[in-house]
């Protein structure tokens, strides 16, 4: 990895990939968040990758395709998909929170259901995964909805350690803030038949394992009610819980079998806390 100091991070980002779910990056201003995204893509070989920064004046259009100006013509507004987010495999949107609701809740149908539906205008997506990014949480209604897709969420927290502040030196030297393409890459055909395994019974997870994988949900919603101040209200919701299976699974992959194991139980980290925020720990 050529992403210091981010191991846990980037593991969570594979989970996130193998799994076709979206991960979520929180950190302060020029903390490399769009670097992180493309290293991560470009172990993809083929992959047709969408950036956008986010704005309020942000419009669907930046990021669904122009519209189509004979369409218009006759009063319908179709999308231009070509080279848009819609028809890509991996996006980063940065600074996810500045966007308006309205363009949110577009962005919502297309991060869930993975279509394009405007009007009558249904496009099916290839957006696999996606990456944001932001700087800080401002929590609505609609945002809310959106955190919940982001179902991996990690905070990236400043060091300042010489020695670590030297390593980023190094690297930087020899990369120029340019991504590291890796040798070995994983074709987009690849990706998708490891994230049909995930979600088959393929990789079998015993009974006892979903039983300790629910008890320690369980517990983790419990006692972060009781110890952390800021979540009084706390709740895994319905979605996240199911979605633990995949994250067992993913875990498992990763590590070369085809069957979960008692310690892929440590993986539960990845999905239910957010990686960085050692009190969720």
């Amino acid at each position: 990895s050529k992403v210091l100091g981010r191991h846990e991070t980037i593991k969570q980002s594979f989970i996130a990939m193998i799994t076709g779910e979206h991960q979520l990056l929180i950190s302060r201003t020029g903390m490399a968040k769009s670097l992180l995204a493309r290293q991560i893509f470009s172990c993809f070989d083929g992959a047709q990758v969408f950036e956008k920064q986010l704005t309020k004046d942000t419009m669907p259009e930046n990021l669904f395709g122009a519209y189509d100006i004979e369409a218009m013509k006759k009063g319908k507004m179709i999308h231009n998909v070509e080279g848009s987010i819609v028809l890509s495999h991996f996006a980063f949107l940065d600074e996810i929170f500045d966007a308006n609701d309205m363009l949110l809740r577009s962005l919502l149908s297309l991060l869930n259901e993975k279509q394009l539906v405007n009007g009558e205008q249904i496009v099916y997506s290839t957006l696999h995964s996606s990456i944001a990014a932001a700087n800080y949480i401002r929590v609505t209604e609609i945002l809310e909805a959106v955190i919940d897709r982001f179902l991996y969420k990690s905070y990236i927290p400043e060091n300042k350690e010489l020695f670590f502040q030297y390593a980023i030196d190094q690297v930087y030297q020899e990369q120029f803030g340019r991504v590291s393409v890796p040798e070995k890459r994983l074709t987009m055909g690849e990706l998708s038949l490891v994230k049909k395994v995930i979600q088959s019974k393929q990789i079998e997870i015993p009974g006892y394992v979903l039983f300790l994988k629910n008890y320690a949900v369980k517990r983790y919603i419990e006692e972060t009610r009781n110890t952390v101040s800021d979540k009084k209200d706390f709740t895994i919701s319905d979605r996240t819980s199911v979605k633990t299976q995949d994250t067992l699974r993913a875990s498992a992959i990763l590590d070369g079998r085809l069957n979960v194991e008692e310690k892929d139980l440590d993986s539960l980290i990845y999905i239910l806390c957010t990686i960085g925020r050692e009190d969720e720990k």
